[in-house]
């Protein structure tokens, strides 16, 4: 997928978590019930089709690099026992046809070099009566034909391979065409129902819909440390997010920037020494977004 396919399908999956975390209000209204169900199976299909394109090459083409290495060695090897015998009963024509070398087979074709390697198959299967005595048997022919077979049978792969790429990538268009307009011409105008019966339900979903690039953006709580009282930053606050190992330290102005690399929904204490613990209850961070929360601290 390209970086802005890989950015809109991280949307795609944080306003599915959103839905799968408000079933009982999704629930409320039966079209998005249905639509979000929809939506959630499009963005998975897109991401299996996704690890279908990354994967589908794989080995097939070091393969194929790997038999033609050995078909060329072995093509080059009987050529030149075949060229041997025939300077021994003086064949010209023959000595013609097997005077081959590797740099030569290297710089052929794919369907070339499976039809030059056939071709000094057959001259040598032509003599082979008389070639055991330079080495060269029938079951030594047997096992080459085997492997000409199986360099035939791997060269397309990558083509192949490459057609199925292809097939993939306009597949993949036609599901990103698909989830933006559920999207756009569904699940937004479903949406609104909760605008103002459940504003918070509704700000973050739209807060979710917003296309961001991982790449760019870090995903962060930040804000100012103060004492209540006076307003004043508090440096050396420690902030910590419950059940996991996110921290930061406020600024000799109070300011602070907690990473937290998975979106998600957290609580969030701050302590510091002479002060009461403050505990902030289901912040929500959303990926690639800053999120902006100011805690205020009391003796």
């Amino acid at each position: 997928m390209t970086d802005q396919q890989n950015a809109k399908l991280s949307m795609y999956n944080v306003v599915a978590s959103v839905m799968d975390d408000n079933t009982a209000k999704v629930a409320t209204v039966a079209a998005l019930v249905t639509v979000a169900a929809n939506f959630k199976t499009t963005a998975e299909a897109i991401s299996n089709t996704a690890e279908q394109q990354a994967t589908i090459t794989t080995g097939v083409t070091p393969d194929k690099n790997a038999t033609r290495e050995s078909l060329r060695n072995t093509t080059v090897n009987i050529a030149g026992i075949l060229y041997a015998y025939a300077v021994s009963v003086n064949n010209i024509i023959l000595q013609g046809k097997s005077k081959i070398t590797y740099s030569a087979l290297r710089d052929l074709k794919d369907d070339e070099l499976g039809e030059r390697a056939q071709s000094i198959h057959d001259e040598a299967n032509a003599v082979i009566a008389s070639l055991p005595p330079f080495g060269i048997t029938a079951a030594v022919l047997t096992s080459y034909q085997t492997l000409i077979d199986s360099y035939e049978a791997k060269s397309p792969a990558p083509r192949a391979a490459q057609s199925q790429q292809v097939a993939l990538t306009t597949q993949l268009k036609d599901l990103f065409k698909q989830a933006d307009s559920t999207l756009k011409n569904s699940m937004d105008k479903l949406m609104l129902n909760f605008k103002t019966t459940d504003p918070q339900f509704f700000n973050t979903y739209t807060a979710a819909r917003e296309i961001i690039d991982a790449g760019s953006a870090t995903t962060k709580i930040s804000g100012t440390v103060t004492n209540i009282a006076s307003a004043v930053g508090i440096a050396g606050a420690v902030i910590t997010v419950e059940d996991q190992s996110y921290t930061a330290t406020s600024e000799p102005d109070g300011s602070y920037e907690l990473i937290i690399p998975v979106p998600g929904t957290y609580n969030i204490f701050c302590n510091h020494p002479g002060y009461q613990q403050a505990k902030i209850n289901a912040v929500e961070v959303t990926l690639g977004v800053n999120t902006k929360l100011n805690i205020e601290l009391t003796t």
